[in-house]
């Protein structure tokens, strides 16, 4: 393993914490968003919209 090897490696992993928490942030934002919608009292089928 060289420095450059080591460099190249830590990229990868950060890009790949960087794209999954962006992911899992958006996640949870649309499952709360989705919740709240189900909470004020409308129909499921009106909240699943608010997932496409």
């Amino acid at each position: 393993m060289t420095k450059r090897h080591l460099r190249t490696w830590v990229k990868v992993v950060f890009l790949i914490i960087v794209l999954f928490g962006y992911f899992y942030f958006n996640y949870k934002l649309s499952a709360n968003a989705v919740s709240d919608c189900i909470a004020k009292g409308q129909s499921e089928e009106v909240c699943d919209e608010l997932w496409k």
